[in-house]
């Protein structure tokens, strides 16, 4: 029966582990230790207390009421975090499946008017998005051996796709424009798709996801 509450233990850690660690990157731990370790101790001094009185006072079905109460006290100890690393995985589960059904409509070329020995490239696409809600979509970019060229935003149509505060509806196709400068021999266009960072959640809660295609339509 006593692994029972060591496995309690174990998933108790591991649900205010995100907790800890915002309190240590914070440096709040050390002036307020019982807001982010509070609930941790509470869960194991009532997993140890339910383990010695199921001993001493239960007689049938022991393990099946051991069980019981160490998930309702995990379950506790969920509701009564702010945070915790399951709501995290959970919520960022979600924020990836959602981003992963974020479709690309067809894709657009155009050269643009340039000096000698640059070229000016305008890449045009829409995104639909699965749900209405803040995406962060960030201009697109251009993986290369010698690193990462970052294109512009066209902002002469549609400005308020780009704030931090805009919200997408869902279903609705979105026009993207991202304007590239590069030298003439500096990049092959062929052998390096553009790329499309796009990001979803809060600061705690994101995740992102890349969306590449190829230059030509």
């Amino acid at each position: 029966m006593w692994i029972i509450p060591l496995l309690g233990m174990a998933l108790a850690f591991v649900q205010n582990l995100v907790p800890f660690a915002l309190g240590t990157k914070e440096g709040a731990l050390w002036h307020a230790p019982l807001s982010f370790v509070g609930v941790f101790a509470g869960e194991i001094l009532a997993l140890w207390a339910t383990y010695f009185a199921t001993r001493r006072y239960v007689r049938r079905r022991r393990i099946v009421a051991l069980v019981s109460s160490t998930l309702t006290i995990l379950a506790l100890g969920e509701l009564s975090l702010p945070i915790s690393t399951f709501r995290v995985v959970a919520r960022r589960a979600q924020t990836s499946w959602l981003l992963s059904h974020i479709e690309r409509g067809p894709v657009d070329v155009e050269a643009l008017p340039s000096v000698p020995g640059r070229h000016r490239l305008r890449v045009v696409y829409t995104l639909t998005f699965p749900r209405a809600g803040q995406y962060g979509t960030f201009p697109a970019y251009i993986e290369t051996s010698n690193g990462r060229t970052f294109g512009d935003y066209d902002l002469t149509a549609n400005p308020e796709y780009y704030e931090d505060a805009f919200r997408f509806d869902a279903g609705k196709p979105y026009r993207f424009a991202v304007v590239f400068e590069v030298g003439d021999s500096s990049l092959d266009l062929a052998a390096n798709p553009v790329n499309i960072d796009i990001c979803g959640g809060n600061r705690t809660l994101l995740a992102c996801r890349v969306i590449a295609f190829p230059w030509k339509r």
